[in-house]
């Protein structure tokens, strides 16, 4: 509440970032209520107050993205190289990398799931410090794999194949821990249960269906 009245305190987030805005008193009271991840068409003019860029909204109306037939690509900040790409080489350097035919069918199931596919190729690989952008969580378990290949080139004596399979499967519980939309909230699993537990209830069925011998299901978790 400021002195004359009440006033909606926003922030209005598209691809290139976010700007702090206003409705102050009496426009205010034209909206009961403004949910997070709603689209809106705003009319206003930008205002510096203590050094700080925000907008002061004269008018705005509450739209539907699909009526609209907006791009969300427009509006959600995206990795600079396709989702769809990234999966891609991922699953490429897993096909060159896996000799041991049960992790390599166990990954392969877990790529070819309809489920995860589709929370991968939007998943952020984090709400704000790092890979904040749909297919960053990919770019990030990419970036990983790729780490842990180098390092393995130094250290011999590793099990290779069982690090790259932790590698691609050590955040996949952020695929369902963070929501996909432009404020990447997280969830209610997210909140309660955190990706590492969220990632071993994901893996769990895969597991149970792969040939593994007894024992190295339980090393790789």
């Amino acid at each position: 509440k400021a002195k004359n009245g009440p006033y909606w305190h926003l922030t209005l987030t598209g691809r290139t970032g976010s700007i702090e805005a206003r409705i102050w008193f009496p426009q205010s009271q034209n909206y009961e209520s403004l949910q997070v991840d709603q689209f809106v068409e705003v009319n206003g003019r930008e205002e510096t107050y203590n050094g700080v860029r925000q907008l002061r909204i004269n008018s705005m109306v509450v739209i539907d993205p699909a009526e609209r037939g907006l791009d969300m690509a427009d509006f959600v900040p995206t990795s600079a190289v396709p989702p769809a790409r990234l999966l891609e080489e991922l699953e490429t350097f897993l096909h060159a990398a896996l000799t041991y035919k049960p992790w390599s069918a166990l990954c392969k199931s877990i790529l070819r799931d309809e489920t995860i596919r589709t929370a991968l190729l939007s998943a952020p690989g984090a709400k704000t410090i790092h890979h904040a952008y749909a297919g960053g969580l990919l770019e990030h378990t990419l970036s990983i794999m790729r780490i842990c290949r180098a390092l393995s080139e130094l250290y011999p004596q590793i099990d290779k194949e069982i690090l790259l399979v932790g590698a691609l499967c050590h955040d996949l519980g952020k695929a369902f821990e963070l929501s996909h939309g432009v404020s990447r909230e997280y969830t209610d699993a997210g909140r309660l249960l955190g990706h590492i537990q969220i990632g071993l209830e994901v893996l769990e069925p895969f597991l149970g269906k792969a040939k593994l011998p007894e024992g190295l299901a339980m090393h790789l978790k």
